[in-house]
């Protein structure tokens, strides 16, 4: 159903550039993207202001383009993770955007046992927070955004400016070097 409704979203707002339609996408995202932001800023008041931002140019993007969007959680997720950088720099600030504390809204993280062999985290918080950070921030992004928000490898491709194929390796890379770090 939600999908069906974000397609209808989605169109709208190509086809007519129509503000209400976009006002039902925010109403769809703006929590995840929040939550994204969130982890990677730790500052409550920096995170609303950048999720503001994220929608904000989002909208100025699509109103000013031609170009048809066809994927519009990625092209979301993919803005504000541009936000954050440019936040890191600006700000000076150490560019440590990992997420510092992974919530994992109490879903367990599904793996894919062909790459695994059978391999099962627990649903235990802690040891996957620890586990994640333990992980450099490209293979730690790249698990959170496939398993965790389930992002599909054209999707993490868009969001992370990569290859379809580097970001398959990249994702292999991750769930091996978080296999070792759990054993």
């Amino acid at each position: 159903m939600k999908l069906a409704h974000e397609k209808l979203l989605v169109y709208q707002v190509n086809r007519n550039k129509d503000p209400e339609a976009f006002s039902g996408l925010y109403d769809l995202y703006v929590d995840d993207i929040f939550k994204f932001v969130f982890y990677k800023v730790s500052n409550w008041e920096q995170a609303e202001d950048l999720t503001s931002e994220v929608f904000l140019k989002t909208w100025q993007k699509i109103s000013r383009s031609d170009e048809e969007i066809k994927n519009i959680r990625a092209l979301f997720y993919k803005i504000a993770r541009n936000l954050i950088i440019d936040f890191y720099r600006q700000s000076g600030k150490e560019k440590n955007i990992s997420l510092n504390e992974v919530v994992v809204d109490d879903r367990q993280l599904v793996v894919d046992e062909q790459q695994l062999d059978e391999f099962q985290l627990s649903g235990d918080k802690i040891v996957l927070n620890q586990a994640l950070q333990k992980l450099k921030e490209d293979y730690r992004e790249a698990i959170v955004l496939k398993y965790i928000n389930e992002f599909s490898v054209a999707e993490i491709a868009e969001v992370m400016q990569r290859s379809k194929g580097s970001v398959r390796v990249l994702i292999h890379r991750a769930l091996k070097a978080l296999r070792e770090i759990l054993k």
